[in-house]
């Protein structure tokens, strides 16, 4: 499958949804294996700005998928994971 068809097939399930063609749905908070988002819904889905995300990207510290110079799609688990090594475990006093 490319990932023209991937993009293809997360707009036509977010325009099934009663929330308009790039609503958050249940489905897409969950991070459910194989379920791609925007810039946006990552922000939402992690409590980022939009802006930090594109900074992890162009850091390349975030997994994603280049569609276009100006779309990319995010694996939600994959870029949970990747956050992951970056944590800093709390150290006891």
């Amino acid at each position: 499958m490319n990932i023209y068809s991937v993009y293809i097939r997360c707009r036509r399930q977010a325009q099934k949804s009663n929330n308009g063609p790039m609503a958050d749905t249940k489905e897409t908070k969950q991070g459910t294996p194989g379920s791609y988002v925007s810039r946006r819904q990552l922000a939402s889905i992690l409590s980022l700005s939009p802006k930090c995300i594109s900074r992890l990207m162009h850091r390349k510290q975030i997994p994603y998928i280049r569609l276009s110079p100006r779309k990319h799609l995010y694996d939600v688990e994959a870029v949970k994971h990747a956050i992951e090594q970056y944590e800093i475990p709390a150290s006891r006093g």
